[in-house]
């Protein structure tokens, strides 16, 4: 399963899970059977999309997405993503909960 982590844009916080998704970050996107990561600028996601920002991390095969609010900005509403939330900025460590299954779903 592909799922989505937006980070911060520089090398600095690479690994920081930004409080939110919007143009001036990147995203991760972890696959959880080979455990590679995929780093993409969300401007150039947002606009490969010929719809909107959700239907681009579909087209990517992304099944879910970890964030660190409840309201997120992306509207998910209708898709059949899966919302997970992490308590931590921490990449690595949201990314181990992650494989663990302790990443809590969102309703």
């Amino acid at each position: 399963m592909k799922v989505l982590f937006p980070v911060q844009n520089d090398d600095e916080r690479k690994f920081m899970i930004a409080d939110d998704i919007n143009a001036k970050n990147f995203v991760c996107v972890y696959d959880t059977q080979t455990h590679q990561i995929q780093w993409t600028s969300n401007s150039e996601l947002s606009s490969s999309a010929s719809k909107n920002l959700s239907c681009a991390i579909k087209e990517m095969g992304v099944e879910g997405i970890v964030t660190l609010e409840e309201d997120s900005e992306i509207d998910l509403k209708g898709t059949d993503l899966d919302v997970y939330q992490s308590k931590t900025k921490d990449l690595i460590s949201a990314i181990k909960l992650l494989n663990q299954n302790k990443l809590p779903l969102m309703a």
